[in-house]
């Protein structure tokens, strides 16, 4: 996986595989905008575009990390959390999908021409729609 690093433009996770990332590369921390951070700045083949670091959190905020120049210093790099819409735990039908779900949003709305945070928006809200539906686990009764 660590070979395929340089040819990622943008890059989605959720806490605990940032947290499995952190720990088998030995970086020595739990903190996800740090991780995001990490992983924006290594070395990129195409330097023309920026790397996107996407790290969802469930209910928590969702992590972004923006390097201008991957490969380069901390202050090249943009991290911002974007809070997330409260779901009442009655309204969670299936938690199947929600981050696929999350990742298509995000680059629907990319390929429209959003900015990050609608697309960070986007993405919430089809992860949100996915989360109160059944999913591939569903056998109906």
């Amino acid at each position: 996986m660590d070979s395929t690093t340089p040819y990622w433009d943008y890059l989605f996770g959720n806490e605990s595989e940032a947290l499995a990332y952190s720990e088998s590369h030995s970086l020595n921390t739990t903190s996800i905008p740090e991780i995001a951070k990490h992983i924006a700045l290594l070395p990129k083949a195409n330097s023309a575009r920026p790397r996107v670091v996407v790290i969802t959190q469930g209910p928590d905020a969702t992590v972004v990390a923006i390097a201008k120049t991957p490969g380069g210093q901390d202050s090249n790099v943009e991290v911002r959390e974007y809070p997330t819409a409260k779901i009442e735990g009655n309204e969670i039908v299936d938690t199947n999908g929600a981050g696929d779900a999350f990742a298509g949003g995000f680059m629907g709305k990319l390929i429209l021409g959003g900015g990050i945070e609608e697309c960070v928006k986007a993405g919430q809200w089809l992860a949100g729609l996915c989360l109160r539906c059944n999913g591939p686990a569903y056998v109906p009764g």
